[in-house]
């Protein structure tokens, strides 16, 4: 009944057979269809290697006369529009009962696809390698690690600067164009159970809204370190999953590095700011190493560090036992 009160006004205004609310899925689709020829130019443009992909990407919204910025701005966008589509039809489909009878296979092979989707879009997200996109990679390594999934720590990729090789920027790749190939295959298997499904909206719903979108793109360019809504939920998530106190840290600035033992922050000014995550903010063996780590990434990157602690006392000092451990092995 809610969903039909809602069906009501956008009828009024669009009509009742080019109504956005009842085209949700084949919404989606169209922007998944620009996703993919904006990412196709994209990609034989961009410089995919470890210390290229940043000043590439960047290029092209610098460079005001450039197409590339153009497609990148239509490409992030589409990219929310088919997250924020994606979810609609998903809440109104459960609405109005469609789950049940014939249509569970439907429901059965669409509800997995928001993995597909999350998956590919974070992975699109890294290649932009900068603050957020690195943030965003670092924490998907660190809840990783918590899993008995690999034999060394994903973390590890991340350590030095030399360390980010082009092989991790080619898996970064091909999650990205990988998990999107298999999201196509998903959505073929999920329109197999309905009878003349409607692939594509009604031509004026596509016309509309990709000329939104080109406007979009236009009016507000996309730059580096802008936090998109698909990629704003999935760090909220990430940051959730892995129990990080960067959310009690925001007054410091930008998490760069979500550490288990402590985080490095970027304060600006130049400014790097340090702060424990451990038990009476102790110092143990990887909370040192990280330190160590911090102070390399001042001096090639940064003016000051800043070390700031939230509780009773600064720090209660070094761990001990851990740390005679550590020299120990």
């Amino acid at each position: 009944r809610f969903v039909r009160r809602l069906d009501g006004p956008f009828d009024r205004v669009f009509g009742a057979g080019e109504s956005p609310l009842r085209h949700l899925g084949a919404l989606g689709v169209f922007f998944f269809v620009l996703l993919s020829v904006s990412g196709a130019y994209l990609y034989a443009v961009l410089d995919t290697s470890a210390t290229g992909a940043y000043r590439s990407i960047d290029r092209l919204t610098r460079d005001g006369s450039s197409l590339g910025g153009l497609l990148r701005g239509i490409h992030r966008y589409a990219a929310d529009a088919m997250v924020l589509c994606t979810f609609l039809h998903l809440a109104r489909e459960w609405l109005l009962g469609h789950f049940r009878g014939f249509r569970w296979f439907s429901w059965l092979t669409g509800v997995p696809l928001l993995l597909f989707m999350f998956s590919s879009g974070i992975g699109g997200f890294w290649l932009n390698w900068d603050q957020l996109g690195q943030f965003s990679a670092l924490a998907t390594a660190e809840w990783l690690d918590r899993w008995p999934i690999f034999a060394s720590p994903l973390t590890r990729n991340f350590l030095t600067a030399d360390a980010v090789s082009d092989r991790l920027f080619s898996l970064f790749v091909f999650v990205h164009i990988g998990v999107a190939l298999a999201l196509l295959l998903g959505l073929w298997f999920h329109v197999q159970r309905i009878s003349r499904a409607d692939v594509l909206p009604p031509r004026r719903l596509m016309l509309g809204t990709g000329v939104s979108l080109l406007l979009l793109a236009v009016l507000a360019p996309v730059v580096s370190r802008l936090f998109s809504v698909s990629v704003g939920l999935a760090c909220w998530v990430l940051s959730v999953l892995t129990a990080t106190r960067s959310g009690a840290n925001c007054w410091l600035g930008r998490p760069i590095w979500p550490g288990r033992s402590l985080v490095l922050i970027s304060c600006g000014d130049g400014v790097l700011g340090v702060t424990f995550k451990t038990k009476a903010n102790s110092i143990d063996a990887d909370s040192a190493g990280l330190l160590g780590l911090a102070v390399e990434r001042a001096e090639q990157d940064f003016r000051a560090v800043l070390i700031a602690n939230q509780g009773e006392h600064f720090s209660v000092g070094a761990n001990l036992f851990v740390v005679a451990m550590a020299a120990a092995n």
